[in-house]
C-alpha cells in the first residue's frame, strides 16, 4: 500500500479527534513527516488503528483501484488480528493463512514494482506455529525486544564487560530512591521529585508491555499434535502438560 501525502493528511485529521484508551501506545502526531524510528507499539497503533479508521473513511465508498487497495490492506489487518488472538485453533490458523495469501496475491496484482521479501515467506509458515505452539502471547519475543531497548539506552562509556554491574547499580539506586520518596520523613518539597523519578526509572507499561503483563490466566489453544508418532509422541505426552501449565493453556481434550 502506498501512503501519499494526501492520505497522510487525512490520517492526521483523524488523529486529532480520535480518542484512544490510555493503555494503547499512541502513534506520533506528525506521522510520516518526522524522521524518527517508531517503536513496535507505535507501528501497531498506526497499522491496526489509525490506517484502518482513515482508509475505510476515505476509500470505503470508492470503486476501482482504491477499493481494491483497501480490501488488500484489510486482508493483512485481519491476518495480524487472528495471529495476535489469545486463543487459537486449527481453524483460526487456517483462516490466518487464507487472509495472508490473499494479501500477498493482492500485493503482486496491485503493486507491480513490489518484490516479496523473506519475511513474507516466513509468515506463510505461521499457521504451523499457531497449531503447534498455541497463542503467540506465550512465545513471542516482545519482552526480549524491550530488554534489548533497555540495553541500547544504557550508557557504558565503551567499558565493555561491566554491563552487569551497571544494571545492578542502577537497580539499587532506583530502589533506594523510591523508598526515600515514599518515606514520611522527607520534606513535602521532595515529593515534587516523584514525576522525575517516574520518567527516569519507570518504563511505559502501555501497549504490548501491558498486554504481556495482564495475560488472562486461562487460554484455550490447540497444542496437541495428533500426528505425533513414536519418540516424538512420548515427548509430547511427557512435556506438553508442563508447557500448557506454564503458558496457562489447555488442550482440546482437557
Amino acid at each position: 500500500m502506498v501512503l501519499s501525502h494526501v492520505v497522510l493528511e487525512e490520517v492526521w485529521k483523524d488523529q486529532e479527534w480520535l480518542v484512544l484508551p490510555s493503555f494503547i501506545f499512541p502513534a506520533p502526531a506528525a506521522l510520516g513527516i518526522e524522521k524518527r524510528k517508531l517503536s513496535a507499539d507505535q507501528w501497531q497503533s498506526v497499522g491496526m488503528i489509525h490506517l484502518v479508521v482513515t482508509l475505510i473513511r476515505i476509500w470505503g465508498h470508492s470503486e476501482g483501484r482504491q477499493r481494491q487497495m483497501l480490501n488488500n490492506y484489510m486482508h493483512l489487518v485481519t491476518a495480524i488480528y487472528i495471529a495476535s488472538l489469545r486463543s487459537t485453533s486449527r481453524g483460526l490458523a487456517s483462516d490466518y493463512t487464507d487472509h495472508f495469501k490473499r494479501y500477498l496475491s493482492g500485493v503482486l496484482h496491485l503493486y507491480k514494482e513490489a518484490k516479496l521479501q523473506s519475511v513474507h515467506h516466513a509468515c506463510l509458515h505461521f499457521e504451523q506455529l499457531l497449531a503447534g505452539l498455541g497463542p503467540v502471547h506465550s512465545w513471542r519475543a516482545w519482552a526480549f525486544e524491550r530488554f534489548n531497548y533497555r540495553l541500547q539506552r544504557t550508557k557504558m562509556n565503551m567499558c565493555f564487560g561491566e554491563l552487569e554491574l551497571t544494571f545492578m547499580n542502577d537497580a539499587c539506586r532506583a530502589a533506594n530512591l523510591q523508598m526515600l520518596l515514599n518515606s514520611s520523613r522527607i520534606p513535602p518539597s521532595m515529593k515534587e521529585l516523584w514525576p522525575t523519578f517516574q520518567q527516569a526509572f519507570k518504563s511505559n507499561v502501555r501497549g504490548t508491555h501491558l498486554s504481556d503483563a495482564f495475560a488472562p490466566t486461562e487460554m484455550k489453544a490447540t497444542l496437541a499434535n495428533p500426528m505425533s508418532r513414536g519418540r516424538l509422541k512420548a515427548v509430547c505426552e511427557a512435556y506438553l502438560p508442563l508447557a500448557m501449565e506454564y503458558t496457562h493453556t489447555q488442550s482440546p481434550e482437557g
